[in-house]
């Protein structure tokens, strides 16, 4: 009985290091997502610079920012989308969705799957179809200002946004390590506010950074106890 139980013991602890083995980050170098209409179809495009193991994609659809993401293809079901396993070269892709409606912003979300089906995201997208094309909805700029700085604990980080997007905003430190994220989400068009409050941080200088589509911002802001 006390050898079942060793050999039990054993093929569990083997199946623990056997998953953490391969939970490992997902190796696709991602170069970007974009957005084009040929006759009233949605056409994505995305590249990758290399992949590992990459059995594919999975694509997410959504016409309320507010709304949960719901499957859209993905690499079982749309051969656009299957991966191309190991390379080192560049590879490009290109999936047309035609179940699109004049005058609708579609939102996109693109995730990739390995071998060991580990799911990361990549990128997103959000899109208005229009008879005449595709207007992404990507800020050129953006106003970003934190006060009071130097500041104890809590600090005010305002911006403005030109057009509805996608933005991450976050606090490092000097050295460049993640201290929290503020928020990672999609955002409507004007004038924003997020408190960040730096109770039981230490005092020192710290980053803020927000990206809105391609254009990245960031301020240094003192926490002084």
């Amino acid at each position: 009985m006390i050898n079942i139980k060793k050999h039990i013991v054993a093929f569990i602890l083997f199946l623990l290091a056997y998953t953490l083995l391969w939970t490992i980050p997902l190796a696709v170098e991602f170069i970007g997502i974009e957005a084009s209409i040929q006759d009233l179809k949605v056409v994505l495009t995305w590249s990758t610079a290399t992949e590992t193991a990459n059995l594919g994609f999975i694509l997410e659809r959504k016409t309320d920012s507010l709304a949960s993401w719901e499957s859209h293809a993905n690499y079982l079901n749309d051969d656009a989308l299957v991966g191309q396993g190991t390379v080192s070269t560049q590879s490009n892709y290109t999936y047309t969705d035609s179940l699109v409606t004049n005058g609708i912003t579609y939102f996109y979300r693109i995730s990739g799957i390995d071998y060991a089906n580990n799911i990361g995201l990549l990128d997103s997208l959000s899109i208005l179809v229009e008879e005449v094309g595709i207007k992404p909805m990507v800020p050129s700029d953006f106003i970003l200002t934190a006060y009071p700085n130097p500041f104890n604990p809590r600090i005010a980080i305002s911006y403005k946004l030109s057009v509805f997007s996608h933005i991450n905003t976050s606090i490092y430190n000097t050295q460049g390590i993640l201290v929290k994220e503020l928020i990672n989400d999609f955002v409507e068009a004007g004038n924003h506010e997020i408190i960040w409050d730096a109770t039981g941080i230490p005092s020192g200088v710290y980053i803020v950074t927000m990206q809105a589509g391609n254009t990245v911002k960031s301020q240094k802001i003192a926490l002084i106890k």
